[in-house]
């Protein structure tokens, strides 16, 4: 699970109507036309480093064309909105956005349908956001895909692992086409969205993300969304296998204090467990770690839990509920916990696998996986 968020979400209010002109004489940065929305007004909109900005509103004519009169600023993911806010579930774009990428040097044209306000008909005048259609195209596909299969389940037409394996090679096929068009366009700020769609978790992965980051810096030395990147990039690498784990020191359920390197020596594997009461996954999975310490704990697996609990009771009466017989730690400190940062941790459940001396062997292991991985690596 992880925190509520999402790239296009934003509450903002109306600061000033401005005319439109036609397709045949635009007069601003983005102007266009959305079909049967005449009188409606459109929010022009950033998706900056502090949340969505507001920097214009017009009133679409009765042509129903419009023109955006004031320009973006630097090169960053901006939206034109169709209307008020509209609700939708975290990472989910809301149906009456067309999301663009533009700076202050691009005059674009925009042809719009309203029921499809993220896929426009038309664009003119910038490469990215046409880039940016195509890869809303790509994950497109794959939700219809994923609709068709859950809907013969229902139909009972598929067998669950029948409707399981063919989504799994479904998923394989969209992610080859992810990064097959994610190598076509290196360099492309578009390709921030394409990886948006990956596993940023998967180790797989790293080496397309690095290649990425490659191509965005020099483009786009100072641009907040590249060193946020380049941060997430660089975490990832630091904890990748082979790597030294970062050291932490917190404190545990039994009110004392331990750091991580106080396991060293003293165990073949240690496995860092990242876990809450709130969380119904690390619940879920908490039976199968039982398990797994259970039958390796004589051959030298120990774990350490960390939770990311805000509440010392409801931490205390997971551990009890679950019968958790290993070390647990937390600072109570969520998401913002010491260990959550280091580890940069934003979902759970989460762990990293270590050796005796606190090298990262794997991350991420659930169920059979994780068996599989201490069975490896112990003697």
């Amino acid at each position: 699970m992880k925190p509520s968020n999402t790239l296009y979400f934003g509450v903002l209010f109306l600061t000033g109507l401005l005319a439109c002109k036609t397709e045949s004489a635009p007069d601003g940065p983005i102007s266009g036309t959305v079909r049967g929305a005449k009188g409606m007004v459109l929010y022009f909109e950033e998706l900056g480093s502090n949340g969505t900005e507001l920097i214009d509103s017009v009133v679409i004519d009765a042509n129903d064309g419009f023109c955006i009169t004031k320009p973006a600023g630097g090169v960053n993911f901006y939206q034109l909105r169709l209307g008020p806010n509209q609700p939708a579930s975290p990472m989910q774009m809301p149906s009456n956005i067309c999301p663009i990428i533009t700076d202050s040097t691009e005059k674009i044209f925009l042809e719009i349908d309203p029921r499809f306000m993220a896929r426009p008909i038309r664009v003119e005048g910038s490469p990215e956001t046409a880039l940016l259609n195509e890869v809303f195209r790509l994950a497109d596909s794959f939700s219809r895909i994923q609709d068709s299969l859950s809907q013969q389940m229902q139909n009972s037409s598929l067998s669950n692992q029948a409707t399981m394996e063919q989504n799994q090679r479904a998923w394989e096929q969209y992610r080859m086409e992810i990064i097959a068009w994610v190598r076509a366009h290196l360099g492309a700020f578009s390709t921030l969205q394409a990886i948006y769609y990956l596993d940023v978790d998967d180790l797989n992965n790293l080496g397309l993300f690095k290649e990425v980051l490659d191509a965005l810096m020099p483009r786009f030395p100072n641009n907040f969304r590249v060193e946020n990147f380049n941060t997430q990039v660089s975490m990832k690498l630091a904890l990748a296998p082979g790597k030294t784990a970062p050291n932490f020191t917190l404190p545990t359920s039994k009110d004392d204090t331990l750091s991580l390197s106080d396991f060293y020596g003293k165990h073949t594997l240690i496995l860092i467990d990242f876990w809450a009461s709130w969380c119904a996954p690390c619940r879920a999975e908490n039976p199968n770690l039982s398990a797994a310490y259970s039958k390796f704990k004589a051959k030298g697996l120990e774990i350490v839990g960390v939770s990311l609990d805000q509440n010392k009771e409801a931490w205390l009466r997971g551990i009890k509920d679950d019968k958790l017989s290993w070390p647990q730690l937390s600072d109570l400190g969520y998401f913002n916990s010491e260990a959550a940062r280091l580890y940069g941790i934003n979902s759970i459940p989460a762990n990293f696998l270590l050796d005796a001396n606190g090298v990262i062997l794997a991350s991420n292991l659930r169920g059979p996986e994780l068996n599989k991985a201490i069975e490896q690596h112990l003697p």
